[in-house]
């Protein structure tokens, strides 16, 4: 079992990511790692947002309605 918090990768692909004021930001399509943090690629048609996953950008993860909640990091703005 994980600690509390983390998450295996294929427990996290598929799920809805959604931003903290309930604006759809797509599926979450793949993960892939960086030097200092995993990068979430999700998609929403053709358009696809990187987040970060760090503690800023996700806010809350819900594994039993397969949903992500984040904060979009400054400057990033959904279509």
């Amino acid at each position: 079992a994980l600690p509390e918090g983390e998450y295996y990768w294929q427990q996290l692909i598929g799920v809805e990511v959604i931003t903290e004021e309930g604006r759809p930001v797509g599926k979450l399509k793949r993960i892939f790692p960086t030097g200092s943090n995993d990068v979430y690629v999700c998609s929403k048609g053709e358009n696809e947002i990187l987040l970060p996953a760090i503690e800023e950008v996700v806010r809350k993860i819900d594994l039993q309605k397969g949903m992500m909640v984040v904060r979009l990091p400054e400057g990033l703005q959904l279509n």
